[in-house]
């Protein structure tokens, strides 16, 4: 659990069976701010209950290789492999995840809800995914294994851009890509 902290590497953690999120990186809008400098590298997140890497308040955070599995079984979702989804008036800024795996999560391989981010005036949300692959991730209730979704009602426009290069969708269990009362 990373909260409001700075030039922070988490390389090469097995965490399995967490009752809530395997990694959480987050702050908070007061004294100790976004997470910034983060770099998360070959951790193996299995069978969390909500996700296995959840991108809550940040600034600068590199998710390099490993793999995001299995995550289900909390009382509510999202149970994606990797979340990125700010808080109320929280930002997710230069979010880069590469060459990262996930499998056989409930709710999606890939999340990204910008919409509480939207509490704030003026805010950017910027993600870069460069390869990588998700196999076997969604539900056949219609979770896709990529997903953007809006998150709510906006209250100011949210600024940015998230790109998607390279990420190979393998077997999903119902759509590849969906997006969800997304503007772009």
């Amino acid at each position: 659990y990373l909260y409001g902290s700075d030039n922070i590497l988490v390389r090469d953690f097995n965490i399995v069976d967490f009752a809530t999120d395997g990694i959480t990186v987050s702050g908070d809008n007061a004294a100790s701010g976004p997470c910034t400098n983060v770099r998360i590298e070959g951790c193996d997140c299995y069978n969390n209950r909500r996700n296995g890497l959840s991108i809550i308040h940040a600034k600068g955070v590199e998710v390099v290789g490993g793999r995001y599995r299995s995550s289900n079984g909390a009382p509510s979702g999202p149970w994606a492999g990797i979340d990125v989804e700010p808080n109320a008036n929280n930002v997710c800024q230069d979010i880069v995840i590469e060459g990262v795996r996930t499998d056989s999560n409930v709710g999606g391989g890939l999340l990204f809800v910008p919409g509480n981010q939207s509490l704030a005036l003026g805010t950017t949300f910027t993600v870069t995914v460069n390869g990588g692959t998700s196999d076997s991730d969604g539900s056949t209730a219609g979770v896709p294994a990529l997903r953007f979704a809006n998150g709510g009602a906006f209250t100011n426009q949210v600024y940015g851009r998230v790109v998607v290069r390279d990420f190979a969708i393998i077997n999903p269990l119902s759509r590849g890509v969906s997006f969800a009362n997304w503007d772009a």
